[in-house]
């Protein structure tokens, strides 16, 4: 008995869609967290934490402000947005980094 519901609850658990903003939460404080990484991917990814921190804080507020009681259709959006916001920022530091690492002389690292 104690078995099945080991599995049902293993099952349940791997059926959980993970969500993007966790996601990236999680894996940039792993790296800002560890001492044994450069300090420049260090402050990105602690600036990574600080914006989604920001945008869960932001949601938060838009799900408890609210006078009448949110249906599910409008909580998922909201999730869903905050999802968004949160790969959005993840790609686009992840893009400047990118043009910034091409980027040859000084004056072209200021336009990246």
């Amino acid at each position: 008995m104690a078995l099945v519901a080991i599995l049902f609850t293993a099952t349940a658990y791997a059926q959980t869609p993970q969500r993007v903003y966790d996601q990236i939460y999680r894996s940039s404080y792993k790296v800002a967290s560890d001492k044994s990484e450069d300090t420049e991917i260090r402050k990105i990814a602690s600036f990574r934490v600080d914006a989604i921190s920001y945008l869960k804080t932001k949601t938060l507020e838009a799900l408890s402000v609210s006078d009448k009681e949110l249906t599910g259709k409008e909580v998922a959006h909201l999730n869903a947005q905050l999802d968004s916001m949160a790969y959005y920022m993840y790609d686009f530091v992840n893009l400047y980094l990118k043009n910034y690492a091409k980027a040859g002389t000084d004056k072209d690292k200021k336009t990246a």
